[in-house]
């Protein structure tokens, strides 16, 4: 008889590993994700291969971004009482990634879509620094979720190719002589 992968916690939120891939179960040791494993596994001892297909191996964004607010709330929290600059700047990328990509898995959110967010931080006219701040930030989250295993390594890795701005993104004039130089 095949070894049963145990029902395990991540956070708040249970998950069972089956042919190599994390599927969450919903919130730890609730009745809803003690059920789903004991199907699930039920289904993986009869041999049914289309365990690895279901759509509750795919963490939402934010899903990913809650669990990595909560880390980050802890981890700088400020031994005054006040929230730290880091944790506002965290839930100002929060805000703005929740808004286009927060509904959809997070293996979704590649370079297209990073790119997508940083126009949106462009048109917001905020400062240069502040946006490259805001881009690392993007990629620190998405690498603590890698170290987490909520998503793929590769999710992270791709995101690694989109660079900050160097300056700001100015469209070209459709008369280049309105230059008078």
């Amino acid at each position: 008889m095949p070894r049963i992968p145990k029902y395990c916690r991540n956070g708040n939120r249970a998950y069972v590993t089956l042919a190599g891939k994390r599927i969450y179960l919903g919130k730890y040791n609730s009745y809803e994700s003690k059920a789903e494993y004991k199907q699930l596994i039920a289904d993986w001892l009869s041999g049914d291969s289309s365990l690895t297909n279901r759509s509750s191996t795919e963490i939402l964004l934010t899903q990913v971004m809650l669990e990595y607010l909560k880390w980050a709330k802890s981890y700088y929290e400020s031994s005054e009482g006040k929230e730290p600059g880091s944790v506002s700047a965290t839930k100002a990328v929060i805000k703005l990634l929740r808004v286009y990509y927060g509904h959809r898995p997070a293996s979704e959110f590649g370079p297209r879509a990073f790119k997508t967010i940083i126009e949106q931080m462009l048109k917001k006219d905020w400062s240069r620094k502040y946006i490259n701040d805001l881009i690392s930030r993007i990629k620190h989250m998405m690498k603590w979720a890698a170290a987490e295993e909520l998503i793929d390594f590769s999710t992270y890795h791709r995101l690694t190719a989109v660079s900050g701005i160097r300056g700001l993104v100015r469209q070209p004039l459709e008369n280049p002589h309105e230059l008078n130089l």
